[in-house]
């Protein structure tokens, strides 16, 4: 039986048709055109060779070779070429590790790091938002042009436009635009523009989600109404635009070259076409507002959309579609293979191995509790010939290298990379993982990871895509496409699954009428139509009766036309875990509750939940049927998954919920010699053992209080709202109980850095609800004489045998009763040149709040500069830029509103 639904699982790609390839084409790769490029040496410590190589750049290099240092340290070199042919020269040469591609404003930005004679520069901040925009007629290559054009010449940030387009066939959009209010209104009239979106935020399908954080974590971003808790707020909104008519090239051309000449950056622009075939959308657009305007009124364009924000989702069965004559011809010859592959299987067991992979081993009717080991294949995820399976896991990165907590074992057979055009500009190295809680590494070491994993000699295609942005998901998919396209062996030995969604919920209806969402389904139709199954998360957004059903995107596109496999999540017993999506899109479940995972860092493993980790599992049993029956591919329907899964819990309404299973039966766990108590080879319950002694009393709690006597403080309100909604929620959620305390830091940069703390014994962390009881027994307890702005100094809790701390970092001006400052500006020509300095306020925003403010007050401002940092006159940060002319009343009306202390303002002094 078991080998019967293994060949069903494959039995579907005869019934597809075959579709064109599909690639990214980042914008500026054109013949002819100057791109930068990378070199990595294989050994930075090598000076006899790296000189050679340097020598042989500079013969190749139509600019450089420019040296990147790092603590006096040769990272890489930067050079320039027009002929791409170069680049594969420079990959061959001895003492080369990488040659990849990067942006003029990356090259530039890595020679004034590493020139000693050049004034280091603070990093540019990441746009707030991201657009992308779709042409009018995706095949009209004129027009295209005009339109590649026009963003360049009004999108912020040119070099980081990126183009999705089919190799010599239609444009679909063009990404990573940014623009100002008048750039955005231009793209939306452009006539070459049929629509522009704002690029979504991604969200894993974590559970819980708490803010993205990293050893040194910068300010979060918080609501719009409260302007303390932002730092370095993103200047821009991206857009994407799709085209009315996809396979008008003309048109299509035209349109780019109309969204080049009115977004602010047209060198990020990416587009995303079907390869000979339709443009479906111009991504990573940014517009002013006339240029947002020009571009919904383009006739070229269909819509304009504002990106969208992602989430990470950490934290029934399908009835078979009718059976053709050709699929039961297929199935009633894989049957007579399947007696030849059984006799070849070696199965293999995990001694002690995570529940949650001791579930999806468990055989039918035998309970879990019997079950000491995982039982799998012992060449799981390998392949013919020693080929491996391709899992794409498309996220946020993977660490390749890491080891996990056993004795030298890096927790993966085999990585490859790759990386989109927007996370290369954000500055990632494609061998990490970008996201703070190490979501990529972990979905990746669920599906394939030694330890951890399903399919464990199976290899791992890590895509890193810029997880703040949704639309940077299809451009993932473009790396996937990119490789079927120029490695047809992949065909049938290539798995996907992403674990990422858009914050926002959606119908499918609703969701297909977006650029991003049209896009995907194509890109995805397209790899389906390949024999290549797609893998989902259900998503985490159920509480209680609410938002049962799947209501995000991508996973609410599924649909008997879009057979995508949305993974639901279980807890151990096989019941629903209770945040996971269901309804009739959900294809299959696996285990979402206390999943062992890998995390980036070396030897830390440990539990997540969410419906994150379902997927990879899912996608792990589909690498080890590949393996088994290499000759039998997969195609776009789902007719296999649901032999591959059984009914832990029988009667579960409104429908059965089954559990995916590889397959592993009582038989084959006495062929591996499993541990467990239906065969006697494992004792369930050892001889009773003495209670244990009684615990010691606890040590009596007390509070130590800094004072504000260090000149290190920060303001009682921003305090309590960074403990109650960042650090105690994600302090309480980290799962990693044998750890000694956890630490984050927050605000970094600014006047009102602060370190929240963390020390328990281990098995005794605390829960959110104390954390947030005795950290404020420290804010509210301590500096209780403060009049005016309120300021707290942090301290010590002592509560039991657990530590409360807060530290504040930034070193300030003596602590004042009201704000301070002063205002000067002169007249200079059609301009007024200000500097504006203060202290008390403007605390932790790096001044974003006093930007916005001379903006509403139609100030205009430009040039703008604020840095924190104390002055000898009192002054704790200094902003400076230039405004319309004659502008003292109201920019004397402006510091009243930002500083918002009982009507305390400045008298500005004014040069003429």
């Amino acid at each position: 039986m078991y080998f019967f639904f293994f060949l069903v699982l494959f039995a579907q790609t005869l019934l597809c048709s075959s579709s064109p390839d599909f690639v990214a084409r980042s914008p500026s790769s054109s013949q002819g055109t100057r791109r930068w490029y990378s070199v990595v040496p294989n050994n930075p410590e090598d000076d006899e060779v790296n000189t050679d190589i340097e020598k042989r750049l500079g013969a190749f290099a139509d600019s450089g070779p420019h040296q990147n240092m790092e603590a006096d340290r040769l990272v890489s070199w930067s050079i320039a070429l027009t002929d791409e042919a170069k680049e594969e020269e420079i990959g061959h040469l001895d003492g080369v590790r990488l040659v990849e591609t990067i942006s003029a404003r990356n090259a530039a930005r890595n020679q004034a790091q590493s020139d000693p004679l050049q004034t280091r520069q603070e990093p540019e901040p990441e746009p707030e938002k991201y657009y992308n925009a779709a042409p009018v007629d995706p095949a009209n290559k004129d027009e295209l042009k005009k339109t590649r054009k026009f963003w360049e010449d009004i999108v912020l940030k040119p070099d980081w436009i990126d183009e999705f387009q089919i190799p010599d066939g239609d444009m679909l959009c063009w990404v990573w635009l940014t623009f100002d209010e008048e750039g955005l209104e231009k793209a939306k009239k452009y006539p070459g523009i049929r629509q522009v979106d704002e690029s979504w935020k991604v969200s894993t399908l974590r559970d819980p989600d708490p803010p993205l954080r990293t050893r040194q974590e910068p300010p979060p971003q918080t609501r719009q109404e409260d302007p303390p808790l932002q730092t370095r707020q993103e200047s821009e909104t991206w857009y994407n635009a799709s085209p009315i008519d996809p396979s008008n090239k003309d048109e299509v051309n035209q349109t780019r070259i109309f969204l080049d000449g009115i977004v602010k950056e047209p060198e990020i622009i990416d587009e995303l076409q079907i390869p000979d075939g339709d443009m479906l959308m111009w991504g990573w657009l940014t517009f002013d507002e006339e240029g947002l305007e020009k571009a919904k009124k383009y006739p070229g364009i269909r819509q304009v959309d504002e990106s969208m924000k992602s989430q990470t989702l950490r934290a029934p069965s399908m009835v078979p579609g009718e059976t053709s004559s050709r699929l039961r011809r297929f199935l009633k010859a894989a049957q007579k293979v399947s007696h030849k592959v059984k006799r070849a299987v070696t199965w293999a067991k995990q001694i002690n191995a995570p529940v949650d992979l001791r579930v999806i081993s468990q055989p039918p009717d035998v309970p879990l509790d019997n079950l000491n080991d995982f039982v799998y294949e012992e060449k799981a995820g390998e392949g013919n010939n020693g080929e491996g399976i391709y899992i794409y896991v498309i996220d946020c990165g993977v660490n390749g290298e890491v080891f996990n907590n056993e004795k030298d074992q890096r927790e993966f057979h085999k990585v490859e990379y790759r990386q989109t055009h927007k996370a290369r500009l954000a500055g990632h190295p494609k061998f990490a993982d970008s996201h703070p809680q190490s979501h990529g590494t972990a979905v990746a070491s669920k599906a394939a990871g030694r330890k951890c994993g399903v399919a464990k000699k199976a290899t791992i295609v890590s895509v890193m895509t810029e997880i703040n942005n949704f639309d940077d998901l299809a451009f993932g998919f473009a790396q996937l496409m990119t490789d079927i396209a120029g490695d047809k062996n992949r065909l049938r030995k290539t798995v996907v699954v992403m674990s990422v969604a858009a914050t926002l919920p959606f119908t499918r209806e609703q969701a297909t009428r977006l650029n991003v969402g049209s896009g995907l389904s194509a890109c995805m139709t397209w790899a389906m139509k390949q024999g290549i199954p797609v893998v989902l998360a259900s998503g985490n957004s159920r509480d209680g009766d609410k938002r049962r059903d799947i209501d995000l995107l991508p996973m609410v596109l599924e649909s008997k036309e879009f057979p995508v496999i949305n993974v639901g999540g279980v807890k151990y017993d096989g019941l629903p875990w209770e945040k996971s999506q269901g309804g009739d899109q959900v294809t299959i479940h696996a285990p979402a509750d206390r999943v062992v995972v890998q995390h980036k860092e070396h030897g830390e493993t440990g539990p997540e939940s969410g419906t994150s980790f379902a997927a990879p599992a899912v996608a792990g049993v589909i690498a080890n049927y590949m393996s088994r029956f290499p000759d039998i591919p997969w195609d776009d329907s789902k007719n296999g998954i649901e032999p591959s899964s059984w009914e832990r819990v029988k009667g579960q309404k409104p429908k059965p919920v089954n559990v995916i299973w590889n397959g592993a039966t009582e038989a084959d766990h006495q062929a591996a010699q499993a541990n467990w108590c239906g065969n006697k080879r494992g004792i369930c319950n050892g001889p009773p053992q003495p209670p244990p002694p009684s615990p010691p009393p606890p040590p009596p709690s007390y509070k130590i209080c800094n004072t504000l006597k260090d000149d290190k403080y920060i303001t009682r309100d921003t305090l309590s709202r960074l403990a109650v909604e960042n650090y105690c929620p994600e302090a309480a959620n980290q799962f990693k109980k044998n750890d000694p305390g956890y630490a984050n830091t927050f605000l970094t940069g600014t006047v009102e850095q602060i370190e929240f703390g963390l020390e328990w014994p281990p098995g005794k962390q605390p829960d959110e609800g104390a954390c947030k009881k005795f950290m404020h027994e420290i804010i509210d307890g301590c500096d209780t004489d403060n009049k005016g702005l309120n300021w707290k100094g942090g301290g010590e809790f002592h509560d039991a045998e657990v530590k409360y701390r807060i530290s504040p970092q930034g070193l300030r001006q003596k602590a004042m009763e009201h704000p301070w400052g002063g205002c000067d500006i002169k007249y200079s020509g059609d301009r007024d040149v200000f500097e504006v300095w203060g202290a008390g306020w403007l605390n932790s925003g790096f001044g974003d709040e006093l930007n916005k403010a001379l903006k509403r007050k139609g100030l205009s401002p430009g040039s703008w500069k604020f840095n924190y940092g104390r002055g000898d006159d009192g002054r704790e940060w200094t902003a400076t830029g230039t405004v319309t002319i004659f502008s003292e009343p109201r920019f004397e009306d402006v510091l009243v509103e930002v500083a918002n202390y009982n009507g305390w303002g400045i008298n500005c002094r004014y040069h003429h």
